[in-house]
């Protein structure tokens, strides 16, 4: 493991302990340095949020994301009026910039549905870190989410321990290897997306993750929720998705990263 990538981890491993030592006024944030993530009930009223469903293209015109084929998104849905009062939502930035600052940047913003009848065995349905870097996502369910909906399960306290640094390590050698140039959100998911070999890395097997629970005393918690739910996470965190077996998972997703630190 090269100098580079050690400093670079240690020093965003020390930003988010600082913040666990601070007595933060945003509720949300708090809850997200404490465990992880934080899930709120009815963020909009009912009304919004079946104008926001309604305003979901058809599943046939949504593209399919090449690491989860069972996954159909509309990029740049923030062009979309319909969905304004999400990603453009102060309190949701709030959120961010208590914990990341004002460097902070939406660097995502997908309507997604997940599909029941979808493809198995993507690397999102193995736990995982998306970065070790700093990584928000907001989740807007615009459909209940039960257990068999596609649901987000986090490990809460899963952002500590030495054990992290081989998956943190397998993302950062996915940027270093490649030929893009990662200035941008889009070419980082670009060059994760665009081989193979790379939609699996800062994975753990199934084995591997059942040891890991049992040795270090985690406990998996499914984030489901009726339309309207807020779930704001921490994307270093272990997580996966249940995949979809009775109804398909319609949401809108806002990805918050660091100017310059995407990926």
């Amino acid at each position: 493991m090269t100098a580079n990538f050690l400093l670079e981890y240690v020093r965003i491993q020390r930003i988010y302990a600082r913040l666990a030592r601070k007595d933060l006024s945003n509720r949300q944030a708090r809850e997200v340095v404490e465990q992880g993530f934080s899930v709120v009930d009815d963020w909009y009223d009912s009304d919004t949020v079946a104008a926001m469903r309604a305003a979901v293209p058809e599943v046939s015109t949504l593209a399919v994301e090449p690491q989860s084929p069972s996954v159909r998104s509309l990029h740049d849905a923030s062009s979309m009026a319909a969905f304004a009062p999400f990603f453009e939502d102060s309190r949701i930035r709030d959120v961010v910039e208590t914990i990341m600052g004002a460097r902070a940047e939406r660097v995502r913003d997908w309507a997604q549905v997940r599909l029941a009848d979808g493809p198995r065995g993507a690397f999102d349905e193995f736990f995982h870190i998306d970065s070790f870097k700093h990584r928000i996502k907001a989740f807007l369910y615009l459909t209940d989410v039960g257990h068999d909906d596609g649901t987000l399960v986090v490990v809460p306290n899963s952002t500590k321990g030495f054990w992290r640094v081989p998956l943190a390590h397998e993302l950062y050698s996915v940027e270093r290897r490649s030929a893009a140039s990662w200035d941008t959100e889009k070419a980082s998911y670009d060059a994760i997306s665009g081989r193979i070999e790379n939609h699996f890395a800062g994975c753990l097997t199934h084995y591997r993750a059942e040891l890991l629970m049992r040795r270090r005393k985690l406990s998996p918690v499914p984030l489901r929720g009726k339309a309207g739910t807020l779930v704001i996470w921490d994307s270093r965190c272990l997580h996966k998705h249940i995949p979809s077996a009775m109804n398909r998972r319609v949401m809108l997703e806002a990805v918050f990263a660091c100017a310059g630190a995407y990926g």
